[in-house]
């Protein structure tokens, strides 16, 4: 490599949890285990394993390149080489910068802009590691991962009304034709699935409300504001402000969006506060073993168990 004005490479490789792609190239005559690096501009050898193969490599030149690292550092090369490369049929001779350090040897884009590199070999073996990976995590985490409705265990949520609330009995509401099959689908579902039980009798009862979403489905509301919601007893518990969460995030690097599937399904009801939550529909009465009231108290009670169960959670957020 000649002598030119100093030119500056990036050298943006960031470190991968994943098992590095190694590519056997031969070099000189000599086999080298490459890691397979899209993000170097060039390729390169740590001094270490030029020392350990000088005898059938050339001797260092000078180079006027300077590496910048994806933090914007700048490393200056021990110098480069030009290398006799064969992978399969293909040969070329190619230049190699070797930098100061024992780090592997990398397979940068300027060798990749010659050498045409079996990527379906390559992206095989790949693939394969890391749904092998995949599959052992998703093994020994399986009930994370089943398709039932999960349970919070050692706790129930309570409803709490005042003192003098007077129990509130409404007829179910007449259901449109066009919804009435929705309805009753909706209701078997949520029986299967544990959330709702039917009941013969109740002082307390709600109409349903259904509301229609985007797919076309069906969620089953309990039209509550007529019956317990003006006589609960608002939970005290704090909810986190905006400036508190951003607060806890200054100075993270990794971040990552949790979204709890059903979340408020998922809290088992307080025996005594089931009557509470009684809906009456066309199939009859029905009481909720979770905690599906349409009220206020979700967020507080969702929040305290999430500081409870998550020392990684330091914030709920409820939108």
């Amino acid at each position: 490599m000649g002598d030119s004005d100093q030119e500056d490479y990036p050298l943006f490789t960031l470190p991968s949890a994943g098992k590095p792609i190694v590519v056997s190239v031969s070099v000189n005559k000599v086999d080298l285990s490459m890691e397979l690096d899209t993000g170097a501009s060039l390729s390169i050898m740590s001094k270490d394993t030029y020392s350990s193969l000088s005898s059938t490599l050339p001797p260092i030149s000078p180079s006027h390149v300077i590496l910048t690292t994806y933090t914007g550092e700048k490393i200056k090369p021990v110098g480069a080489i030009d290398v006799d490369v064969c992978y399969q049929s293909q040969t070329a001779t190619l230049p190699l910068v070797i930098v100061p350090g024992n780090g592997p040897t990398l397979l940068g884009r300027n060798w990749l802009e010659v050498i045409r590199l079996d990527w379906s070999l390559i992206n095989h073996v790949n693939y394969n590691c890391s749904f092998s990976s995949l599959g052992e995590v998703l093994q020994k985490h399986a009930p994370v991962f089943r398709s039932e409705l999960g349970k919070l265990r050692d706790f129930t949520a309570k409803i709490h009304v005042q003192s003098d609330a007077k129990p509130k009995f409404y007829r179910p509401r007449p259901v449109a034709l066009s919804l009435r099959q929705k309805v009753f689908d909706e209701i078997d579902r949520l029986r299967g699935l544990g959330v709702i039980t039917p009941v013969k009798y109740s002082e307390w009862a709600a109409p349903i409300v259904p509301i229609v979403k985007t797919d076309g489905s069906i969620r089953l509301c309990g039209d509550y504001k007529v019956t317990v919601n003006p006589v609960l007893l608002a939970d005290t518990y704090p909810l986190p402000r905006s400036e508190d969460l951003f607060a806890a995030l200054a100075g993270g690097k990794i971040f990552s969006k949790l979204d709890l599937k059903h979340a408020y399904l998922q809290i088992p009801l307080d025996e005594a506060s089931k009557k509470f939550t009684t809906i009456n529909t066309p199939k009859g009465l029905f009481q909720y073993e979770r905690f599906l009231l349409e009220s206020h108290q979700h967020p507080h009670y969702f929040n305290v168990q999430l500081r409870t169960y998550s020392v990684t959670c330091s914030m709920y957020v409820s939108t």
